[in-house]
């Protein structure tokens, strides 16, 4: 019996070609929806945060992405910098945790202001850090992350489990 793969998302056809060679099956599921949440008369400082390619990608459907040109991008995920880096923005610092590019700006950057493009299901590690540390911090939530539970009656080997 082949073993079989359930994944919270739905993968893309590059990942999803990947998986029969490897003796799987896959069933999957797209277990969370994210919806835009509206923003506007936004005061822009020199430093802006990103935690997530769907902040990155609302930003840019509201047309403000081209504002941010020449100012100062902070941002967690190699997969977040890269989407910023296709726009043409530039990267002042990215890694791969909230907490760590926290302790950073507190440490290397804590002379500027910040605005944070969040999801409204975030974790606290970077507005305590800043706040405890005197950084001004404005947090903009641009998205809801709807959950969508199915109940599936199979056995499943293993799960891809992908967060927002």
């Amino acid at each position: 019996m082949t073993p079989r793969i359930l994944s919270t998302r739905k993968l893309s056809p590059s990942q999803r070609s990947l998986l029969p060679g490897a003796g799987l099956s896959l069933v999957e599921r797209d277990f969370i929806k994210i919806n835009p949440l509206p923003f506007t008369d936004l005061e822009l400082p020199e430093n802006i945060i990103f935690t997530s390619q769907n902040a990155v990608k609302i930003v840019e459907q509201a047309g403000i992405l081209e504002s941010l040109m020449g100012r100062s991008i902070y941002c967690v995920g190699e997969r977040t910098a890269a989407l910023l880096s296709s726009k043409g923005l530039k990267i002042k610092q990215q890694t791969d945790y909230g907490a760590d590019l926290a302790q950073i700006i507190a440490k290397e950057y804590q002379d500027g202001a910040f605005l944070f493009f969040c999801g409204k299901m975030r974790r606290e590690d970077i507005p305590r850090t800043l706040h405890q540390n005197h950084i001004p911090l404005t947090e903009v939530e641009v998205y809801d992350t709807q959950l969508k539970p199915f109940k599936i009656e199979l056995d499943f080997e293993g799960v891809l489990f992908f967060s927002p």
